[in-house]
């Protein structure tokens, strides 16, 4: 059993009566893209200030938030179609990551952390978003080795751009996903709105004959790029085991070859030409980061050894094996793409980076 309740912008709960049985509900949670929640409860008689939608479970814990849309109501049951709360970053707004710190002169995006503190709450000072929100938890990255923060995959320039896409960028690169976490502030008793950013370092063994499973792949991915600014270029290769080199391998890089050209022309560079292949080749690189784990292996827990993957959440990578039935042996290593459950007891666990609209895509 799962009950709802509507909140305002301040997690302060609307309706006289706000723990309203919910008779149908499916979540779907996702990494890459946004979630999807559609629930239905008995009618709410307040909903003139709605922001949020918490979705509880019988203790009353708040499992799932999300802004709630216009909930409708007809024939005294509401029904509402949840928005992800990180559309919050879905924005276009001015990014500056050449900005200095004040006292060392050295920039002050430096690391990987400090890369996520800016684009999940530094950059959005200052807007009148209307909602207040706590500072993003970080701890994951707190022990990631100064080394790791990729200098080349950064372009120390300030101009305007998706937020949520620069976002992905990062989670693309350094192999992290960004969650929504429902906390509470223990000063007011109320409920509030977090972030985390989580590693995907956990990993867990898939044999794909011991479950029901579902693929999908998409070999026609750009796995090569040459960048250039017209003087000087620089290719890179997506490999066939997700890492990116500058060397053709013939054993791992990916066929059939796609190659795509950027360019940045110096001209358009006055105050620092060389900043033209420093871009042609983050924008390279992006898209191959990008184009990593195209692939989708779906497993329904319902199905002979589903329900040993029932803890497996979005920190994991599964490593799959029989993954070509041809070679017993062959194997590739995936992150979570998404869960899907619902109230019928259904529960879908899919693994890889592939949009759910993969055939549309170029």
């Amino acid at each position: 059993m799962k009950w709802a309740c509507l909140y305002d912008s301040q997690f302060n709960p609307l309706g006289n009566w706000t723990q309203h049985l919910v008779s149908e509900w499916s979540l779907t949670r996702r990494a890459y893209e946004f979630d999807d929640l559609t629930l239905t409860c008995q009618g709410f008689e307040n909903s003139k200030h709605a922001c949020f939608i918490g979705l509880h479970n019988e203790t009353g814990e708040l499992e799932y938030v999300a802004f709630c849309g216009i909930p409708t109501t007809q024939n005294a049951l509401t029904t509402i179609k949840g928005i992800d709360c990180r559309q919050l970053f879905n924005q276009k707004i001015r990014l500056d990551f050449a900005i200095l710190d004040e006292t060392s002169g050295a920039y002050k995006i430096n690391s990987v952390k400090s890369l996520y503190q800016y684009l999940l709450k530094d950059c959005l000072q200052g807007l009148e978003l209307g909602i207040d929100y706590g500072d993003p938890d970080l701890r994951d990255l707190d022990n990631v080795p100064v080394d790791v923060f990729k200098e080349e995959n950064i372009s120390r320039t300030a101009n305007v751009q998706s937020l949520y896409n620069a976002i992905q960028a990062a989670n693309n690169l350094y192999d992290c996903v960004v969650l929504v976490i429902p906390g509470v502030n223990y000063a007011t008793n109320k409920y509030t709105l977090s972030f985390a950013v989580r590693r995907i370092t956990n990993l867990i063994n898939i044999k794909l004959s011991d479950y029901d499973v579902k693929m999908s792949l998409s070999q026609n991915i750009t796995n090569r790029v040459i960048c250039t600014d017209g003087v000087t270029s620089k290719t890179y290769y997506l490999y066939n085991d997700n890492t990116i080199g500058t060397e053709y391998d013939k054993e791992k890089t990916l066929m059939p070859p796609r190659y795509e050209t950027i360019e940045k022309d110096q001209a358009d560079y006055e105050d620092d030409p060389t900043q033209a292949l420093k871009d042609a080749c983050k924008e390279g690189l992006d898209l191959l980061y990008d184009n990593k784990y195209k692939d989708k292996v779906t497993i329904d827990l319902h199905t002979k050894l589903g329900s040993t993957l029932q803890d497996v959440d979005f920190s994991y990578f599964a490593n799959i094996t029989e993954y070509n039935p041809a070679d017993p042996d062959s194997a590739k290593k995936l992150p979570v793409l998404s869960i899907k459950e619902d109230n019928k007891g259904n529960k879908k666990i899919e693994f890889g980076r592939l949009s759910d609209y993969w055939f549309m895509e170029d």
